[in-house]
């Protein structure tokens, strides 16, 4: 999409600021379906837009990262050194070959979502992308039996429908 449609496309690292607010584009990848095979697709043109984006956000100093759809890439952990983030909202969905063959795609199991918000530092994690289509789901008590084996200190949180949630740091 162009400016001219009113739909600004980021390229990937580029920082963009609208009333306040600013975004970084992330890299994302994909989960493999049967269609793509057994791998991860990472796409990025030749103009550095990516098919899949995560969005790194600051406002009032507050930076959230809110990966998107995705699986763990070292494109992500590059894009994402040397930044400070209070919150990482991750999915937590998982994937497995059964939905894969019914081009269901998914993204980062419970345990690499506590991993990834580990190797951040992010103050805190927001499981997502969880419950929002049948078949396509884990039992949200596999992030937390995850935080307890591998990061107890992280703060955690699931969002409830239609909860507010307050960040005070």
């Amino acid at each position: 999409m162009s400016p001219s449609s009113g739909v600004i496309v980021p390229h990937l690292g580029e920082r963009m600021e609208v009333a306040g607010l600013a975004y970084t584009a992330i890299p994302a990848a994909h989960g493999a379906s049967a269609l793509t095979g057994p791998r991860y697709v990472y796409e990025e043109d030749g103009e550095g837009h990516a098919r899949w984006m995560g969005f790194l956000i600051s406002c009032n100093g507050v930076t959230l990262y809110h990966a998107g759809d995705t699986v763990l890439i070292p494109e992500l952990f590059t894009a994402l050194k040397d930044q400070t983030i209070d919150i990482a909202i991750l999915p937590i969905n998982g994937r497995d070959f059964f939905r894969e063959q019914k081009e269901i795609v998914g993204n980062l199991w419970p345990g690499e979502a506590v991993e990834l918000a580990a190797a951040l530092n992010a103050k805190m994690l927001i499981g997502c992308h969880n419950d929002l289509f049948d078949g396509n789901r884990v039992n949200p008590g596999m992030l937390f039996d995850e935080l307890d084996k591998r990061a107890p200190w992280q703060r955690c949180h699931l969002l409830q429908p239609g909860e507010l949630y307050l960040y005070a740091g």
